[in-house]
């Protein structure tokens, strides 16, 4: 019992002995921040890890997973782009629509869907996003994106002035 009494006094010392933390919020403001960026080299390298995958394999199950990524890499320089390329958005659509047809998990079809249908703000089809966004709230109604989606939507609309739907 004295050993452990020794034992939690040294720590309580121990405790005391520690300098407090003085730092305040304003000298967060005068530290360097820290900005994180994808390089494009790794981005290829990813994008070939996953076309080496989709010729190695031909289950649906891994390709629809590769296809996903492939789509998701490709979305993922269509927003740093400042000038999209027309290529870039159809093969990026084209990985989405082939993943959705092999995929038969239903989270990773919902996935699937509701990135294609971001990628379809990039292809200059008000039509098609429409259509994309209205397929997307009827088929997955509980999905965690639905008031998202939905915002897009209505947000899409009123900027066509289609005040109806």
């Amino acid at each position: 019992m004295t050993r452990l009494g020794v034992i939690l006094a040294l720590l309580t010392l121990q405790a005391c002995t520690l300098a407090p933390d003085t730092r305040t919020i304003g000298a967060l403001k005068a530290s360097p921040s820290i900005q994180t960026r994808t390089s494009e080299a790794s981005l290829e390298r990813a994008r070939k890890a996953y076309l080496r995958t989709l010729l190695s394999r031909r289950d649906s199950g891994h390709t629809a997973e590769s296809l996903r990524r492939l789509g998701d890499l490709s979305l993922e320089q269509l927003e740093e782009s400042a000038n999209p390329d027309a290529d870039l958005v159809q093969r990026t659509l084209a990985y989405y629509r082939e993943a959705a047809e092999l995929s038969q998990d239903e989270r990773q079809r919902e996935r699937i869907a509701y990135q294609q249908s971001r990628a379809m703000e990039f292809a200059d089809d008000p039509e098609s996003l429409v259509h994309s966004l209205q397929t997307f709230l009827q088929e997955f109604p509980s999905s965690a994106h639905y008031d998202q989606v939905s915002f897009r939507l209505a947000e899409l609309q009123f900027t066509r002035k289609n005040y109806t739907d």
